[in-house]
């Protein structure tokens, strides 16, 4: 199990992808990369692809309490939150 409250573990959740989302919503990542239907089987996917040690959670994004969509911590050693969103995007872009 990952240590949740260590500064390494990154909590993601699939509106940081979503296109219909603003930023003002909940949407973290650029534009460009944003995608349509963003799962939490779609971020594990692009987890595994980048070989990211991650685990899956049950949850509602807090301002979409009616949407249990789950999220994924993920351990980013060290890098940036923002980084993080950007790789995990890319990655579910290219599929």
């Amino acid at each position: 199990m990952l240590k949740t409250r260590s500064r390494d573990y990154k909590v993601i959740w699939p509106v940081y992808f979503e296109r219909r989302v603003s930023r003002g919503g909940g949407r973290r990542g650029p534009s460009k990369l944003a995608l349509d239907n963003v799962t939490v089987d779609r971020i594990v996917k692009a987890c595994r692809e980048l070989g990211l040690e991650y685990e899956v959670f049950e949850g509602a994004y807090p301002s979409m309490w009616w949407r249990r969509t789950g999220y994924v911590v993920v351990k980013a050693d060290g890098v940036k939150k923002e980084e993080l969103i950007r790789r995990i995007a890319s990655a579910m872009k290219k599929r």
